[in-house]
């Protein structure tokens, strides 16, 4: 997947980032309801509700797969690089392991 083709998506907590790389989506429960952020998606900042995002297609060291991020609270910030989705807290899970 090329950088014209995905998204960069980030996530990162006070302590650590989580995850960073190319992506075909992500999926975060903002305060106002559900986002689906692909690329090229209009800037935006919103506030985000506890919850799980999903992030599809995710280009990981073991190939392409979808992850999951247990959160709570933070920020989604999309702008024209990708997504960064900045927690207070937060972990990474796969869900094929």
């Amino acid at each position: 997947m090329s950088a014209a083709e995905g998204l960069l998506v980030e996530v990162v907590t006070p302590s650590a980032r989580l995850f960073q790389g190319q992506a075909r989506m992500v999926v975060a429960r903002g305060v106002e309801g559900e986002l689906g952020i692909m690329p090229g998606h209009v800037p935006l900042v919103t506030p985000l509700a506890d919850g799980v995002a999903r992030i599809h297609g995710a280009q990981t060291d073991t190939g392409v797969r979808d992850l999951r991020v247990n959160y709570a609270g933070g920020f989604l910030i999309v702008d024209g690089h990708g997504a960064k989705l900045l927690v207070e807290e937060g972990e990474l899970r796969d869900p094929q392991v």
